[in-house]
């Protein structure tokens, strides 16, 4: 279910005014602030996201910010969602007000999972049911399980944008490395996979286990590519809820092979100089997406 902004913003005007002298509130104050303003159904959707810790003015002003561009809460499906990846992601794009499902082969292993992260709005669930109840669908799975994961669903992703996050990289001696794919990369294999499906691939450099640390800001940029625009632009938005994440349509599907094959040698970076690097175009200057 999507659930517009614009819904809340009577809840979220008494919010910002309750922190006009505050940094900050607690979960119960936020829950208090906007309780008189939402029905039963939208302070259910958002009662969750609230208890966490502190609500920061800085996620109400952008919370404010979507308000005004009319913006809506998506149901972000993982599948593979129970490793770093789908945790750490899903759980920046709950805490920013999204729906997450978090798939598996193992349902229950799933639930176990989301309940182990500190916000509201994820579920546990099994892959198909992560497919077929997301607007956007993200595999998140190592290499080796894409196409046992992606090829079963290809009729019940047709029509959606599916991200693809899978980096093909294996470990030896000597550290990280890029694996050959015949299709040339591993979101051309997720097309091939699931013809029908709006591909977009991004997210492989931004450090997931840091994700799963929300006092920690990863500040980096995002490239995408897609050969749908208006899936790539779905996604660069959701990239742009997480903050100091900014995403952007960097080029055609067929240049996924280089975001994937630059990911090991980030990791080599980071592992040798055992720093947290990050990645931004310099001189970039995105439209306004307003």
């Amino acid at each position: 279910m999507v659930a517009s902004f614009t819904e809340m913003r009577p809840g979220l005007d008494a919010l910002a005014a309750a922190l006009v002298e505050r940094e900050s509130l607690t979960g119960e104050e936020a829950l208090a602030a906007v309780q008189s303003a939402l029905g039963p159904e939208q302070l259910a959707r958002l009662r969750g996201r609230a208890s966490v810790t502190e609500i920061p003015k800085s996620v109400v002003d952008a919370v404010h910010d979507r308000v005004d561009q009319g913006a809506a809460l998506t149901t972000v499906g993982f599948l593979g969602g129970t490793g770093p990846t789908g945790r750490g992601l899903g759980l920046r794009l709950a805490l920013a007000g999204h729906d997450v499902l978090l798939g598996s082969r193992d349902a229950s292993r799933a639930q176990q999972a989301a309940d182990a992260l500190p916000a509201g709005g994820i579920r546990g669930v099994d892959n198909a049911e992560a497919c077929a109840g997301s607007d956007v669908v993200v595999v998140a799975t190592p290499y080796e399980g894409l196409r046992a994961v992606v090829g079963p669903l290809a009729g019940a992703l047709a029509g959606k944008p599916l991200v693809c996050t899978v980096v093909p990289m294996e470990f030896d001696e000597r550290g990280p490395r890029p694996l050959h794919v015949d299709e040339g990369s591993a979101a051309e294999q997720c097309a091939a996979l699931a013809p029908q499906a709006r591909v977009v691939a991004g997210f492989q450099w931004v450090p997931t286990r840091r994700l799963l640390r929300p006092d920690v800001v990863v500040e980096m940029d995002v490239p995408l590519c897609a050969d749908d625009t208006d899936a790539a632009a779905a996604v660069a938005e959701l990239a742009g809820d997480v903050k100091d994440l900014r995403g952007f349509h960097a080029g055609p599907l067929r240049l996924a092979r280089s975001l994937e094959g630059l990911t090991p040698l980030l990791v080599s970076t980071n592992q040798r100089y055992k720093a947290h690097t990050g990645v931004r175009f310099v001189g970039l200057d995105l439209p306004d997406p307003t």
